[in-house]
């Protein structure tokens, strides 16, 4: 069997809506953040979708005052 195929997803994927709620930020920020890679993703043809865990990490860089 192909590894790949063993793949799960053990964290939730957020949308760009979702980020942006998130934070409370507007979409259009978030994608910006997107666009300068402060913030990775996951595309899925035309969607994008944020790891949990890089919404985190934006956070605790903002905290220790890293800036975007």
């Amino acid at each position: 069997m192909d590894q790949k195929s063993n793949v799960r997803v053990r964290e939730p994927l957020l949308s760009v809506d979702g980020v942006a709620k998130a934070l409370q930020l507007s979409v259009r920020t978030v994608r910006r953040m997107i666009a300068s890679g402060d913030l990775p993703v996951i595309r899925f043809g035309r969607a994008v979708r944020v790891r949990q865990l890089d919404l985190d990490a934006l956070i605790g860089r903002q905290m220790r005052g890293g800036g975007l």
